[in-house]
C-alpha cells in the first residue's frame, strides 16, 4: 500500500467533476456539501462522511452541478478496499489531515504517509463494519430506551440502522423474547407507568411528556395495553416504592 498525493478540495460557487481517467486509485471523503459523480456506469450521490473509491484506469465524471462542496482527496497504490461507503466515522477526517499534515513536515519519512494510509483505511473499514448481532439487539434497545418519551416506528428504526425491518424484528425477538414492535410498545408503556408514578404532573401534562398528540390518544393506549385507565393505574400504585433499572 502507498500513498502517491492528496489534498483538500473547496468549490468556490457552482462546480461539478471534470471528465478524468487516472492511472492510480483515488479515495473522495467528503465534508461538506452533495458530489455528484459516475463512474463506469454507474452514478453515485455523496454527501458529508461518504467515501467513495475511485479504481485505476477507469473514467469519472460529474453528473450534476454542485453547490459549495468540500472533500479530501489523495491518490494510492494497491486495490480499493470497497467501492462507496456510507457515513463514515466523523473522525476518519482528522487521520486525513494528520497524513497532510506528514506529508508537509519533511522531517517525518515517506514510510509514514504509508502507514497513515493503511490506518485511514483500516478505519474506514471498522467504523463501517456490520456488528454481531447481539451487539445491534443491544444498540437497537437501547435507543428504544432512550427514545421511549415519544412515538417510535419499526420503520423508523429500519431507516436507521440500514437493516430490513423483518431482520430486525426477528433478532430482538430472539434477544427479548418479542416482536421489535411489541418490544416498542413495552418500552413505551413502562415509560409512561413511571412517569405516571414519579411525578406530580396531571394525567394531561404526562400524556403530553410522553409523546402523545392528545390525551385521549394516551388514554386509548393505557388502556389497551395495561386493562385500566391512567389514573386506576396511579391510584392502585402510588403507594408502593418502585425499582427501575
Amino acid at each position: 500500500m502507498a500513498y502517491l498525493n492528496g489534498g483538500l478540495f473547496e468549490s468556490a460557487g457552482e462546480w461539478i467533476h471534470p471528465n478524468r481517467t487516472i492511472e492510480s486509485n483515488e479515495l473522495i471523503y467528503v465534508c461538506r456539501g452533495c458530489v455528484h459523480i459516475e463512474e463506469d456506469g454507474v452514478s453515485y450521490s455523496l454527501t458529508q462522511n461518504d467515501v467513495l473509491f475511485l479504481e485505476r484506469g477507469k473514467t469519472h465524471f460529474g453528473t450534476k452541478v454542485s453547490e459549495d462542496v468540500a472533500f479530501y482527496w489523495f491518490h494510492f497504490s494497491e486495490d480499493i478496499p470497497a467501492k462507496l461507503v456510507r457515513g463514515a466515522a466523523p473522525q476518519i477526517s482528522v487521520l486525513i489531515r494528520q497524513l497532510f499534515h506528514y506529508e508537509n513536515s519533511p522531517q517525518y519519512p515517506r514510510r509514514t504517509l504509508d502507514i497513515m494510509l493503511e490506518l485511514i483505511l483500516t478505519e474506514i473499514a471498522v467504523s463501517t463494519a456490520e456488528p454481531p448481532a447481539s451487539a445491534l439487539a443491544e444498540q437497537i434497545c437501547e435507543w428504544i430506551r432512550i427514545n421511549s418519551n415519544r412515538k417510535i416506528s419499526v420503520g423508523e428504526i429500519s431507516q436507521k440502522y440500514k437493516y430490513n425491518a423483518d431482520y430486525l424484528s426477528r433478532l430482538i425477538k430472539q434477544k427479548k423474547g418479542v416482536s421489535l414492535e411489541k418490544y416498542i410498545i413495552k418500552q413505551r408503556l413502562d415509560y409512561s407507568k413511571k412517569m405516571l408514578l414519579s411525578s406530580e404532573n396531571n394525567i394531561s401534562e404526562i400524556a403530553a411528556l410522553c409523546g402523545f398528540e392528545s390525551y385521549q390518544l394516551f388514554l386509548k393506549f393505557f388502556e389497551y395495553h395495561e386493562k385500566m385507565s391512567p389514573s386506576a393505574y396511579r391510584r392502585l400504585y402510588s403507594g408502593i416504592h418502585m425499582n427501575s433499572h
